[in-house]
């Protein structure tokens, strides 16, 4: 692993061609532990591509990516959730027919027992722990009202909490956040800046894309901004709102 070494995600070179469009170019990202790190940048920029090769939905033409210590450039979407990472999606993707509960302990299949010990019963304790779990997660996140209601017939932005909610139940080192104010009214967003910065507390390490700088200034430690795929600053949230490169990216030089 790079000299980075305390970092929990460690990105070098990556770079991801659809074609002979980069949508990511040589972008290095390190992670602290126990941080919240938003990835920003104008739409277009590479942000959830980043993302999707993070999690393994992409395959990156040139990279490495280090988790937790352990090199997993090339390993499948589901031995990454199984080592810690958990994701969130810029579209929703609930089981739509199943409530608010049936949804987050979906979230533990990675840690919830199956085959033929809980075929004979051996999973029914652990069951009893995951349902516990979930209702807790439900709590901190303000959704316990709902849990009996069906997912699907839930407003946007409360279908935005159950998401990250799911992807909280499996324990995750990393939670990487797309867009997860996408959609809220401007309570709902500042209630989840509250749930967000509840989650560095309580020992989450979160990855998040935003748009709303309000939210970004708001919830973040670190900041890196992303521009036609390229990184164009990282550093402090003020600092990087006040970097020329930043603001010629949202909004376009004088000429």
């Amino acid at each position: 692993m790079p000299a980075a070494a305390e970092a929990i995600l460690q990105i070098t070179g990556l770079t991801v061609r659809f074609g002979g469009v980069k949508a990511v170019d040589q972008v290095d990202l390190a992670v602290s532990p126990h941080t919240i790190h938003a990835v920003i940048g104008p739409n277009g920029a590479g942000k959830t591509t980043l993302f999707n090769a993070v999690t393994g939905f992409v395959a990156p033409t040139a990279a490495r990516v280090w988790f937790a210590g352990r090199e997993i450039t090339r390993l499948p979407p589901e031995t990454r959730t199984r080592r810690g990472l958990a994701r969130t999606f810029q579209g929703v993707r609930l089981f739509r027919e199943m409530t608010v509960l049936e949804n987050v302990l979906l979230g533990q299949h990675a840690r919830v027992p199956s085959g033929v010990a809980a075929a004979f019963g051996y999973g029914r304790g652990r069951d009893l722990r995951a349902r516990g779990e979930a209702v807790a997660i439900l709590e901190s996140l303000g959704l316990t009202s709902l849990r009996d209601r069906v997912a699907g017939t839930l407003p946007l932005g409360v279908q935005r909490r159950i998401e990250i909610a799911r992807a909280m139940a499996s324990q995750p080192q990393l939670l990487l956040l797309d867009e997860p104010t996408a959609g809220m009214s401007a309570g709902e967003k500042m209630a989840l800046c509250d749930q967000i910065r509840g989650l560095r507390e309580r020992h989450f390490t979160v990855l998040l894309i935003e748009h709303d700088m309000r939210v970004v200034m708001g919830v973040s430690d670190r900041v890196t901004t992303l521009n036609f795929g390229r990184k164009i600053a990282e550093g402090a949230p003020e600092d990087v709102r006040n970097d020329p490169r930043v603001i010629e990216a949202y909004l376009g030089s004088e000429e």
